[in-house]
């Protein structure tokens, strides 16, 4: 049985500006960009993480303008040496500022449609749904698909029907943050589903 929620917006506001604060490595969590940058939790560190992540991008701009998403997966490490144990230290004790890897997953190229939310709704008119994705993984990513024997990839009807994207297996990872590189388009965000 799979289990999930409902979709929700992803980004409490949406990205307006490219951005590239994340790269590949090891940081530490407070040193992560919060601007223009959208988190995704996918779990507890400890315990039942979602296992599935779909997107369907929208944002605002004309017809046929674009943006891209840059995915990237973290991972905490253990505040205890030797054994798994919470980032965040055990009983009582609490490391405010657990260190772990940033990875980049790839790039999902977005180009918008004339489909648009709805008057009234969560996602209002003035917002238009990607229609046309273009999924590029990185060869880590893809190394990893490889290895649990799945792939990831975006339905792309190209007819103003909006598109989704899906990670079927995040492998573990804690949360996935999102940058986007705004080429023609003004405002970037996502609908997001997580599934276990």
């Amino acid at each position: 049985m799979i289990q999930g929620q409902c979709e929700f917006i992803a980004g409490e506001t949406d990205i307006t500006a490219t951005v590239s604060s994340l790269t590949d490595g090891r940081v530490l969590e407070n040193s992560i960009a919060t601007t223009n940058v959208i988190r995704i939790p996918l779990g507890a560190s400890q315990g039942q993480r979602h296992r599935t992540l779909s997107l369907r991008p929208f944002g605002i701009g004309a017809d046929n303008s674009q943006f891209t998403l840059v995915l990237y997966g973290r991972r905490r490490t253990s505040a205890i040496r030797g054994r798994p144990a919470s980032p965040r230290g055990e009983l009582g004790a609490l490391v405010s500022n657990p260190d772990g890897e940033l990875r980049k997953i790839g790039e999902l190229v977005c180009t918008l449609s004339t489909a648009t939310g709805v008057a009234g709704g969560a996602i209002g008119t003035g917002y238009r749904f990607a229609d046309t994705l273009a999924w590029t993984a990185t060869a880590w990513w893809t190394a990893i698909e490889s290895a649990l024997g799945v792939s990831g990839g975006a339905y792309s009807p190209a007819s103003n029907i909006p598109g989704d994207f899906i990670l079927p297996d995040v492998a573990g990872l804690e949360d996935i943050y999102i940058q986007a590189t705004m080429t023609s388009a003004t405002a970037a965000n996502v609908l997001a589903e997580l599934q276990t």
